[in-house]
């Protein structure tokens, strides 16, 4: 998959320990709900809307190795038909390549500038999970 993989995560549900991180969505869903970099704003307004209480006050925002999970990532229609990466599977902390710590700002989140290339990013954090 040539086009840069993230998921979004709640820092108070990533396993310690080095455990594999299975989200509640892999139980009820069967997979592990993902985004390309131009469907994180709406990802962010749809599921991590800040006005909400159950809302958390910070994210993450992990880049995934798209090479890595390619067997266990399919592209799929979802929200407004739009295709979004989704994972088969759990996600292993070595499968994150690059992450971002996201907080809340008023009514929205501050998005990191992702570039089309990941030499240009300024992540707080690579390889593996934080």
């Amino acid at each position: 998959m040539a086009e840069r993989v993230y998921h979004l995560v709640d820092p108070e549900r990533w396993p310690k320990g080095g455990d594999p991180y299975a989200p509640e969505s892999l139980q009820t869903e069967g997979f592990l709900h993902a985004s390309f970099s131009h469907q994180l704003a709406g990802t962010l307004e749809n599921h991590y809307d800040p006005r909400r209480d159950e809302t958390p006050t910070s994210l993450w925002l992990l880049e995934l190795d798209g090479a890595a999970l390619s067997a266990d990532l399919r592209v799929e229609a979802s929200r407004g038909g739009a295709g979004f990466p989704h994972l088969y599977r759990a996600l292993h902390e070595g499968e994150v390549l690059r992450w971002w710590s996201l907080e809340r700002r008023g009514q929205g989140w501050a998005l990191p500038c992702l570039s089309a290339t990941a030499e240009e990013d300024e992540p707080e954090g690579a390889p593996g999970a934080p």
